[in-house]
C-alpha cells in the first residue's frame, strides 16, 4: 500500500496530528486542573476514534486513488469518508471555539434580543458544532455527521472551524 510503504503509517499520522491540534498547557484559556483532565480525556478518545477510522480511510484511498501516487486536493470528492473523517475532527474538537469579533450592519433580532446595528459580536463556533438540530450525533465523533444515506459527503452551513466567513448574514 503506497501510504504504508511510502511514508509514515496513516494511523500515526491521523493520531498524532489530532494531538498536535490541541494548544498546549500555557496557552488554554481558562486553563486550570479541572479543564486539563477533560482535555486529555477528549484527546485520547478523539485519537482512538479516528485510529479505528483510519482503516477505512486506507481502503477507500486504496480502491479510489491506488497505490502508485498519494492522495492529491482532486482526489476529494471521491473521498467521501476520508474527506468526513477531516471535516468530523475539525468539528469535534472546535480549532477555535470562538470566532473573531463582528459588528452588526444592520439592527438584528436574535433569539428574542434585539442586537442594534454596530454591535459587536463575537460568535461561538462550538455551540453550532454541537448543535443537534445541525448534526446527526454531535457529541460523539462520528464521520457521519458529514455523509448523506448513500455515503456521499455533504457539507454542513453550521461547520465552522475557524470562522465565520465574510460574506455570511448575521441577520438574526
Amino acid at each position: 500500500m503506497f501510504l504504508l510503504t511510502q511514508g509514515p503509517n496513516l494511523k500515526a499520522i491521523l493520531t498524532s496530528s489530532f494531538a498536535l491540534m490541541l494548544p498546549p498547557h500555557g496557552n488554554l484559556p481558562f486553563s486550570s486542573p479541572i479543564h486539563i483532565p477533560t482535555i486529555v480525556q477528549q484527546t485520547l478518545v478523539t485519537s482512538q476514534l479516528v485510529y479505528y477510522s483510519a482503516e477505512k480511510i486506507q481502503e477507500e484511498i486504496d480502491s479510489m486513488v491506488g497505490q502508485e501516487r498519494p492522495p492529491c486536493l482532486e482526489d476529494r470528492e471521491r473521498l467521501p469518508y476520508t474527506n468526513a473523517v477531516i471535516h468530523e475532527i475539525q468539528r469535534f474538537i472546535s480549532v477555535l471555539p470562538m470566532s473573531l469579533p463582528h459588528i452588526l450592519t444592520q439592527d438584528t433580532h436574535f433569539r428574542g434580543h434585539f442586537l442594534p446595528k454596530g454591535t459587536n459580536i463575537i460568535p461561538l463556533l462550538i455551540s453550532a458544532h454541537q448543535d443537534p438540530t445541525q448534526f446527526k450525533d454531535p457529541e460523539n465523533f462520528n464521520p457521519n455527521n458529514f455523509l448523506d444515506d448513500k455515503g456521499a459527503f455533504q457539507n454542513n452551513e453550521a461547520f465552522m472551524p475557524f470562522a465565520l466567513g465574510w460574506n455570511r448574514d448575521w441577520n438574526g
